[in-house]
C-alpha cells in the first residue's frame, strides 16, 4: 500500500511500509537505534511460504585479506567465497580496516546465503574485475497465517580487538 509517516518524535528514527496482495499483508518497520539498524517484519498469509530478503554490504576490505565471515567463533572464509548455512542466528561480518565489524541477527534463525557482487570496468591496464559488495540473502520459511521476523545490524568497534575473542561469544 504505501509508506506510513510516524507520528510522535520518537518516531523520528523509523518508517513504517505496509503492502497487501492476493491475501497476503506485509508489515515492514526500519528503526535506527544507536549502532544498531533493526527490520521488523509482519505477515498474514493465506498458506506457508517463504520470505526472502538480499542485503548488499559494502565492506571495506571487499576481497582482501582483512575481511572474513564468522559464524560460532569460527572463520568461515573471506568477502570474496560464497557460503550456505541452513539454520544462522547471528553472524559476523569482521572488518580489520574497519577496526570492527557488522553482527547480523536472524529472528527466527534463518538460511543465509552469501556471494560477492563483482563488477567489470576497463582501465588502461586492461579489464579489471573488482568486488562492489557482499550480497547476503535470508531466507524464512513461514508456516502460519501470522508471522513474524527480524533483522537486526549492528556495527561494532573493537578498537583492534582479534576477530576470534569478539566473534567467540556470537553464540548458536
Amino acid at each position: 500500500d504505501c509508506y506510513v509517516p510516524g507520528g510522535t518524535a520518537e518516531d523520528a528514527a523509523q518508517a513504517d511500509f505496509s503492502a497487501a496482495l492476493d491475501g497476503l499483508r506485509l508489515e515492514k518497520r526500519i528503526a535506527l537505534e544507536r549502532n544498531a539498524l533493526s527490520v521488523n517484519y509482519r505477515l498474514a498469509l493465506p498458506a506457508q511460504g517463504e520470505l526472502r530478503t538480499v542485503l548488499s554490504l559494502a565492506m571495506p576490505s571487499c576481497d582482501g585479506y582483512g575481511g572474513r565471515y564468522m559464524h560460532r567463533g569460527e572463520i568461515l572464509g573471506g568477502f570474496g567465497q560464497e557460503f550456505d548455512l541452513p539454520q544462522v542466528a547471528e553472524f559476523v561480518l569482521d572488518d580489520r580496516h574497519m577496526r570492527g565489524g557488522v553482527t547480523l541477527s536472524i529472528d527466527p534463525p534463518a538460511r543465509l546465503t552469501g556471494r560477492p557482487y563483482h563488477t567489470v570496468s576497463q582501465s588502461e591496464d586492461g579489464f579489471e574485475r573488482i568486488m562492489q559488495c557482499v550480497v547476503l540473502e535470508v531466507v524464512w520459511v513461514l508456516g502460519g497465517p501470522r508471522s513474524a521476523c527480524r533483522l537486526v545490524l549492528r556495527i561494532d568497534a573493537d578498537g583492534g580487538e582479534q576477530p576470534a575473542d569478539r566473534a567467540s561469544d556470537a553464540g548458536p
